[in-house]
């Protein structure tokens, strides 16, 4: 579960499953990490920490090697700021 508009739309926690940046865009786990234009900067320095396996959603969630590199990201988005506080403090 998480705090994106995908799924808090799914459970009715919000009225658009949208992208508050990109509104034409599901904000999906997928398409946070990936390819909002809000975070275009984040989202080039993740893929050159992690070089190709950046895209692979599969590979960001379970190799024990992009834990740094995600959580970094997902602190210099600020997206979860609210809610968790730092996810990991570097």
């Amino acid at each position: 579960h998480t705090l994106l508009n995908q799924h808090l739309h799914h459970i009715g926690k919000s009225d658009s499953l949208f992208c508050l940046y990109c509104p034409e865009k599901t904000e999906s786990v997928l398409y946070y990490l990936i390819n909002c234009l809000q975070y275009i900067r984040e989202c080039h320095i993740l893929s050159n920490a992690l070089q190709c396996k950046a895209n692979s959603l599969t590979h960001l969630l379970i190799s024990e090697n992009t834990i740094n590199p995600l959580m970094h990201y997902i602190n210099s988005t600020g997206q979860l700021k609210s809610t968790f506080s730092e996810v990991l403090k570097e």
